[in-house]
């Protein structure tokens, strides 16, 4: 079995119908995706496939981030795979390579909890599971709480206040809950690289917190305009301003300026294990939309099994 890139457009289309084969039209899905690579608005390259002689039967992809990181959609496999997990593993595993050998130390995966498929040939590819996010929205068509507390002083973000915002977030990492295993992976610097190009970056509606001269806390809320919605991005308070009711004023005002703007909906995610913050978006209205298991691969595997 030959696992590499497409070598030329007909491959391309071959692997692109595996990767769309839950899709109920895969070969409309892969001519779309063609059509769109052509242009330049959606990126292919990272584009691997398995061949039985000359037949595609699997096909998965990667894209590397501004952060140096990539992520990948994992391989699905078409109707004419055997062995469906061990082919989606051996694609994986040449993903990983190809990553580390274009500059990503680390990879992450987002999966249906329910593909045991996926998640198999994710941990049998050296993936690790990192967490179980839960995908979250809080329509519009209805109030918002009417809890008011004082945040404190705010500024909006520019590179004059980058470097503030870069040493706010480092300091929300410590004792969070969300998603602990990220800890050590990224910088802060990078964390922000990676979160401008989630949606649409409004720097307008990235804020951090000043109490009483003291940065305590940052969110950061991106556009989704074609959906009519808004996405917290990021939402982090230091250890010693937490519980006083900073992150949920923070939330409630994110709320009411979407709803002023006429969008539909606010999104967030949020780890499954985090307690606090799921019973706060819940007591906000928030409700879940869906989930998804997150897995990691990373370089240095080592700063992983020291945790």
């Amino acid at each position: 079995m030959r696992i590499g890139f497409p070598r030329d457009e007909s491959e391309r289309f071959a692997a692109l119908r595996c990767l769309f084969a839950d899709d109920p039209q895969p070969a409309e899905r892969a001519r779309e995706a063609l059509r769109l690579f052509a242009s330049a608005e959606i990126d292919l390259r990272g584009l691997v496939g398995a061949w039985d002689d000359e037949t595609a039967v699997a096909a998965g992809l990667f894209c590397k981030l501004p952060d140096d990181s990539a992520f990948v959609w994992p391989p699905v496999a078409g109707e004419d795979a055997n062995d469906i997990v061990a082919v989606a593993a051996a694609i994986l595993r040449t993903v990983t390579v190809l990553a580390a050998e274009q500059g990503c130390t680390y990879a992450q995966a987002a999966v249906d909890p329910s593909r045991a498929d996926q998640c198999h040939a994710l941990e049998a590819s050296g993936f690790r599971s990192l967490a179980l996010l839960r995908y979250l929205q809080r329509p519009l068509d209805r109030p918002l709480p009417g809890v008011r507390a004082d945040s404190g002083k705010f500024l909006t973000f520019d590179h004059r206040h980058e470097r503030r915002f870069e040493a706010v977030i480092e300091r929300t990492y410590h004792g969070s809950l969300d998603c602990p295993g990220f800890t050590g992976l990224r910088s802060a610097a990078d964390a922000i690289r990676s979160y401008q190009h989630s949606g649409e970056f409004t720097p307008q509606r990235w804020r951090l917190v000043e109490n009483e001269g003291d940065d305590v806390a940052v969110i950061l809320v991106n556009d989704r305009p074609d959906d009519r919605v808004r996405e917290i991005v990021y939402l982090g308070v230091v250890p010693e301003a937490r519980q006083q009711g900073i992150a949920q004023q923070l939330i409630i005002d994110s709320l009411a300026e979407a709803m002023a703007d006429g969008c539909d909906a606010v999104l967030a995610a949020v780890d499954a294990a985090n307690d606090p913050a799921a019973k706060l978006y819940s007591r906000l209205g928030f409700v879940p939309n869906f989930e998804r298991a997150i897995y990691l691969w990373a370089e240095k595997s080592q700063a992983l099994e020291d945790r």
